[in-house]
């Protein structure tokens, strides 16, 4: 007998939530590919966006589930691009906050857009919108704390 089957519904749920995830991901990156951005460049756009002041490059890396490391190489490839720039706080010299350049700002406004993420989200309904959130935020912080690591907070909706 067996010890693990790929059959086993968990494993089946994981399955499909990965390939779900990985449609997604390239019907997004496929709708950015004329902007030139990728989705965790436009990710970490809509990250300083909504962090505003609060933009350290340590509370990106939490709001794009990036190691800081990993968050410093996008930080600076973006700066190098044009996208993001750094400004240093006046009264502690070591603190850096990350902020939108103007090209940022136009590519965010065009990256903000998300057809389709609209086109394939709104195909639920309100209560499988709902049902799949909660799902999600869920599984989401499981995974993280088996990963020692806190999640972060979700955005507030309008």
């Amino acid at each position: 007998m067996k010890a693990y089957s790929f059959a086993d519904e968990d494993h089946i749920l994981a399955m499909l939530l990965r390939q779900a995830s990985d449609a997604v991901l390239r019907a997004r990156q496929v709708e950015l590919l004329d902007m030139r951005v990728s989705i965790i460049e436009a990710a970490t756009l809509l990250a300083i966006d909504d962090l505003g002041e609060r933009a350290l490059p340590i509370r990106i890396s939490e709001w794009i589930l990036r190691r800081p490391n990993s968050t410093s190489a996008l930080l600076q490839r973006m700066e190098k691009g044009g996208l993001v720039e750094r400004a240093y706080d006046l009264e502690r010299k070591n603190l850096v906050r990350m902020a939108l350049t103007d090209h940022g700002r136009e590519v965010l406004n065009e990256v903000a857009v998300r057809m389709s993420v609209h086109q394939l989200f709104g195909k639920l309904s309100d209560e499988e919108r709902q049902c799949l959130k909660i799902a999600l935020l869920h599984l989401r912080r499981e995974a993280l704390a088996l990963l020692g690591q806190k999640a972060p907070p979700v955005p507030e909706l309008p």
